[in-house]
């Protein structure tokens, strides 16, 4: 699994409720799992490390005295959580649609952004000239003017012709979800995601004009992000209850990449969720920088979560995404596959 496209992020780039078991101690690990323990104990700044399958918990350690109770940035993980959201908010008839201009929520605001469609926020194809990484992204962080900053940006192609990764397009779909909705971010994701799902406890940045951001700014328990891969490796559903349609989930986890583009590297984009592939087996994931990961094999039902301290310089940032993604996932999967 090449990861390219994932690493152009990298400049800022159940529980019992699940009916799955508790933590096991390592000590009663197969002998696979135990090389993942070790591996994962020689990892820098790695925070969590869950791995489960069929429903049931096959591994669950926190390192470095962090406690599984703490929340953890899933940095630009959020912004699958914000496609989630923009999907539950057109199930119930919040948003007409996908092909919906951004000028029916900005109005003035997005002159000459008309041909901008929500897709396209989501997509990362938006056409508008961005550059991100960690001058970028801090630069529009504090502008104080986080609408407004990219609305007056010029157009660089034509929307849907390019992908061009941009943060402050996500924050974009927040804004859209407020406007729909008539709720914040935050109080929309607790009423038909989170209280669902039996989520309690997030921490959700807020940025001007009170919208929550969309790119990069969720804190969870690791648990709880373990619960929103079980959503996706089970077509939208969380005990039963629908919680987001199997039609959006089956959308979003395909390609929607320019066509002369249909991958970068060996992985994919879709809705604001990342596709690849290793051992053979399609991986849905959503990553932020530093190295946190909600990881997805929906053939077979494994969800894997990873955390790591991200409040590291950009050279450690790489290497932590690369010690999760080429190092302890291969790791994962050998020992699930020769269970």
């Amino acid at each position: 699994m090449k990861h390219s496209i994932y690493l152009i992020l990298l400049s800022f780039i159940l529980s019992q409720a699940c009916g799955q078991s508790p933590s096991l101690s390592n000590k009663e690990y197969s002998p696979q799992m135990k090389k993942v323990y070790e591996r994962a104990m020689a990892a820098e700044n790695l925070r969590s490390l869950i791995i489960s399958q069929n429903g049931k918990i096959l591994f669950e350690e926190y390192f470095d005295d962090y406690a599984k109770d703490s929340l953890d940035h899933l940095r630009s993980g959020t912004k699958s959580i914000m496609a989630s959201l923009i999907g539950i908010a057109i199930d119930q008839g919040y948003i007409e649609s996908l092909e919906l201009s951004i000028e029916a929520y900005f109005g003035e605001r997005a002159r000459n952004k008309e041909s901008i469609k929500i897709r396209h926020l989501l997509a990362m194809t938006t056409g508008i000239e961005w550059s991100e990484g960690a001058a970028g992204y801090n630069a529009w962080v504090s502008s104080g003017r986080h609408i407004d900053y990219l609305l007056q940006k010029p157009m660089h192609a034509k929307a849907g012709e390019e992908w061009n990764y941009n943060s402050a397009a996500s924050h974009l779909l927040s804004a859209i979800l407020t406007k729909a909705t008539g709720m914040s971010t935050l109080e929309f994701a607790e009423k038909h995601l989170f209280r669902p799902m039996g989520i309690k406890h997030v921490r959700w940045e807020s940025l001007s004009e009170g919208y929550y951001n969309g790119g990069a700014g969720l804190e969870m328990k690791p648990r709880d992000m373990l619960k929103i891969g079980y959503l996706y490796a089970h077509g939208g559903k969380y005990k039963g209850k629908q919680i987001l349609s199997e039609a959006f989930i089956d959308h979003a986890t395909r390609s929607h990449l320019p066509e002369e583009k249909a991958e970068y590297g060996g992985d994919t984009y879709g809705l604001s969720w990342w596709m690849g592939e290793m051992k053979g087996k399609k991986i849905i994931f959503a990553a932020g920088y530093g190295g946190q990961a909600i990881m997805i094999l929906p053939e077979m039902e494994i969800v894997i979560v990873l955390t790591h301290n991200w409040r590291v310089d950009q050279a450690e940032a790489i290497h932590q995404q690369n010690q999760a993604f080429k190092q302890i996932l291969p790791l994962i999967l050998t020992a699930v596959l020769e269970e």
